[in-house]
């Protein structure tokens, strides 16, 4: 499909062993999550820059524990998305989101 993905996480080691997995793909970036809502935002400006993304992105998948609710990562993504861009949510925030 030509789609360019960009894992983000908390795991330093877990993403590494992701990116060595397909790295021959050449369509999968891997960024760690800073904890806040600026950081998070420039690690995937800066991720995205690197590709053909170039700075925005048209999907947002997110399988989010209901532990996330108090995360910085999914308002930073969702102030990144173009205009029409789609968010599918398939995890389990137990008290919501907001969306900026």
């Amino acid at each position: 499909m030509g789609a360019v993905v960009i894992a983000m996480g908390r795991n330093q080691d877990s993403l590494k062993r992701l990116q060595q997995h397909f790295s021959s793909t050449g369509r999968l970036i891997t960024v760690p999550m800073t904890g806040t809502f600026e950081g998070d935002v420039a690690a995937l400006r800066d991720a995205s820059s690197s590709s053909s993304i170039s700075g925005s992105f048209s999907a947002f998948l997110d399988l989010s524990p209901p532990a996330a609710a108090d995360n910085t990562y999914f308002q930073a993504i969702i102030s990144l998305l173009k205009y029409g861009g789609r968010v599918a949510l398939m995890g389990g925030m137990k008290d919501g989101a907001s969306i900026p």
